[in-house]
């Protein structure tokens, strides 16, 4: 759960600034065949039973449409301001028709490639939005931030990569201690309370207003790492709680794949918040620095004198400045997208409230337990 976002970013980054990006790629290759090979050695020689089971074709189709189109229209909406473009225009128009006609093809398909049908349970409903809306928060966050390491502070990649590695220090043990606490306790308090030290967290980064200090960073990023290491268990409990049998598999890869295409969603989403707001920000700073906004203040004639007197001409002190104002309009953008992720944790911590309560019996069977242990673990998994 926590290898990509933690020991993944430095060993990335460290071969991103050594033997360059591409090799990021590259690397894949021996991994992958690495992995089908130990794979197929474990497998060899055991005896299975080969099962047939219909290709949801149309709607597998209808969904690369959908989440296609909408990624899409994330990706290219600032460059081609939206809904201007005829393209995206009508990008927008295929999703408009291709949603309606997934959901009455999936509701009447006996394997369907999403399964609608479970949105009838409220837990599974209520568990999908959290889950969706909490990691294109948190996915989003974490590629906006790593990046604008990069771009605002001149942080290496390796140097932007070592920042979330203090995640890991509260991360890996909350893992183990939730895993125990949703046997005893409701998963919805736990999944409340994981929201609310989100919404903590993430507002106490977007009050972030030093480049220079590290120390601002890394207490942040610690608890960050506790709140993210217990985020899936106990909303993957609350998602699957009051479904058995096959729907316990159905529901786990749904929530999966919708899960993943937020992650997705969220890292084009908040670069639309940056670039929104820093523009915003920018204007004002301007304004202020500029005497505009208080008579009484010029903050643009103290500090031309200032640096005047270190021996830079006018246009040179403009230019300063200009600098300092983008650099902090910008530092201020990626704030708004960090307040904006707190307040909506804030409301996913009340959302889940609407929920069922999920204590489990005292002693569960074996069979009764492991259908859904797999499931939990499934959705941990999937990055």
């Amino acid at each position: 759960t926590l290898m990509p976002f933690t020991i993944g970013l430095p060993v990335g980054g460290w071969i991103a600034d050594e033997l360059g990006w591409r090799h990021l790629f590259y690397l894949n290759i021996p991994f992958a065949l690495a992995i089908a090979g130990i794979t197929g050695a474990l497998l060899y020689g055991r005896g299975f039973e080969r099962r047939r089971i219909r290709f949801d074709l149309v709607g597998f189709l209808l969904l690369v449409l959908v989440l296609g189109g909408i990624q899409t229209l994330l990706n290219m909406g600032n460059d081609f301001d939206w809904l201007d473009s005829p393209f995206l225009r009508g990008v927008l128009v295929v999703v408009l028709v291709a949603l309606p006609c997934l959901v009455v093809w999936e509701l009447g398909e006996r394997h369907p490639a999403v399964d609608v049908r479970l949105f009838a349970h409220r837990n599974f409903a209520i568990g999908v939005i959290c889950l969706t809306a909490g990691f294109l928060s948190i996915q989003g966050l974490l590629a906006l931030f790593i990046v604008q390491l990069q771009v605002l502070l001149g942080y290496s990649s390796f140097l932007a990569g070592l920042v979330f590695l203090p995640m890991l220090l509260l991360g890996a043990p909350a893992i183990a201690v939730m895993h125990e606490l949703c046997k005893r306790v409701d998963a919805r308090l736990l999944a409340s309370l994981n929201c609310l030290g989100f919404a903590g967290v993430f507002y106490w980064i977007g009050l972030f207003d030093d480049p220079h200090s590290y120390d601002q960073i890394f207490w942040p990023m610690v608890f960050e790492g506790l709140f993210l290491g217990a985020f899936f268990t106990p909303l993957t409990v609350l998602t699957l709680h009051g479904l058995s049998g096959r729907l316990v598999g159905r529901a786990a890869e749904s929530a999966a794949l919708l899960r993943i295409a937020a992650g997705a969603f969220g890292i084009t989403f908040q670069g639309i918040v940056l670039f929104r707001r820093t523009p915003f920000h920018q204007l004002h700073l301007a304004d202020h620095f500029g005497g505009r906004q208080f008579v009484s203040f010029d903050g643009l004639e103290r500090f031309s004198a200032q640096l005047g007197g270190a021996g830079l001409d006018p246009a040179m002190v403009k230019g300063k400045l200009a600098m300092l104002i983008k650099q902090s309009a910008a530092i201020l953008g990626l704030n708004d997208a960090f307040l904006i992720a707190s307040y909506l944790f804030l409301g996913l911590a009340a959302l889940v409230w609407l929920a069922v309560p999920t204590q489990l019996p005292l002693h569960p069977t074996a069979d009764e337990a492991l259908p859904e242990m797999l499931a939990e673990e499934f959705g941990e998994e999937v990055p």
